[in-house]
């Protein structure tokens, strides 16, 4: 009996976004077929296009379907939503399309699995199958779609990766651009990134100390997993001792003591009111400048080092700490305010609010 399978063609062909498709590779669409009269496997090379494609589903579709399922080289951004959906198989085969379909054709795969890591000894390839709607634990896979074969897969073992944490993944999709990392990381839980593209968000902080406590708070933060969206961080530093090289006076003056802070000059800490006998420049915010004048009722050359006063209005998403705010967190544009003394709280509900109100605009 021939029934048109229109309806199945048109799903799978608006499944289809042409993203997938490449011109300078050759890939193919594999479809099962678990009907009487039909091959097992057609495969249709991806140079075709859609209404071709689309005429080779109808005519193959003519006769009954009761469906089936696409595979297609993936080539979008992407990490599986948790690690108990990837499932790791070794296997004695190349890791080639045409022996990974004999191979998964017939299996079953657990409920929860979506994914597939294969693995050859040194060679890795990942898959994502397409299971039947059933209720069984273990369900026949209807199909499946190539991910990454050897040629563009990397595998990491580091069990400092945490790898549910999307900002550490993502860090490993940047440092390996157009390659699927599968990564076995904490607690030996694998899992796989490919081309996620990350928030970048510039940290701005004095040093010393190094690394800066802001830079510190926020790595802590991102580790907690803040958004379900990557961020990656990049640490601008104000260089607290560069900034005394510069001064012309005989003294320097720093609001407080820091760890790591020198001079060939003498220097001089505000908030221990020392007597000061020399001419000085004063190396601090505006708050640092109006405490000086209180105390020693004199003007002096004065240098700004307050982050928020130096952060250039360049666009980019930023986190900054300031002494005029004295708990929580505000939005500046794409800038974020802590407090000097800020908590990892702070610092993580802020990093959420400047991501939530950045996504919201991109919408």
């Amino acid at each position: 009996m021939r029934i048109p399978a229109i309806g199945t063609a048109v799903r799978h062909m608006a499944a289809l976004s042409p993203r997938h498709f490449s011109a300078n590779s050759v890939r193919h669409y594999i479809y099962f077929m678990h009907y009487p009269g039909i091959p097992a496997i057609s495969m249709i090379p991806s140079s075709l296009s859609f209404s071709t494609v689309f005429g080779h589903l109808f005519m193959i579709g003519g006769t009954q379907h009761k469906g089936f399922k696409c595979g297609r080289y993936l080539t979008s951004p992407m990490m599986p939503a948790h690690c108990k959906n990837v499932s790791v198989k070794n296997v004695s085969f190349p890791l080639t399309i045409d022996n990974i379909t004999r191979h998964i054709k017939g299996k079953k795969a657990y409920t929860t699995t979506e994914y597939f890591v294969l693995k050859n000894r040194q060679t890795v390839a990942v898959i994502g199958v397409t299971k039947e709607e059933c209720m069984e634990l273990l369900r026949p896979i209807v199909g499946f779609e190539i991910i990454s074969l050897p040629s563009s897969t990397i595998y990491v073992e580091d069990p400092r990766i945490d790898v549910l944490n999307v900002s550490q993944m993502a860090r490993l999709s940047l440092e390996h651009k157009g390659k699927t990392i599968v990564v076995s990381g904490m607690f030996n839980h694998v899992s796989f990134v490919r081309d996620e593209k990350p928030i970048e968000l510039v940290v701005m902080d004095v040093v010393p100390p190094y690394p800066s406590k802001l830079s510190v708070l926020v790595e802590k933060a991102l580790e907690t997993d803040v958004s379900e969206h990557p961020v990656v961080m990049i640490v601008e530093n104000i260089d607290l001792n560069g900034l005394a090289d510069n001064v012309e006076t005989s003294g320097v003056v720093f609001p407080c003591r820091a760890s790591g802070i020198t001079s060939r000059k003498p220097i001089f800490f505000l908030d221990e009111t020392p007597e000061i006998v020399t001419d000085v420049t004063l190396i601090g915010c505006d708050l640092s400048k109006r405490i000086f004048l209180s105390y020693y009722k004199k003007n002096v050359p004065h240098i700004d080092m307050c982050p928020k006063d130096l952060a250039p209005e360049d666009g980019r998403a930023r986190i900054v700490k300031c002494c005029r705010l004295k708990k929580g967190f505000e939005l500046k544009g794409r800038m974020a305010i802590v407090p000097w003394g800020a908590t990892i709280k702070e610092v993580a509900d802020a990093l959420r609010a400047l991501i939530h109100q950045d996504c919201r605009n991109k919408e």
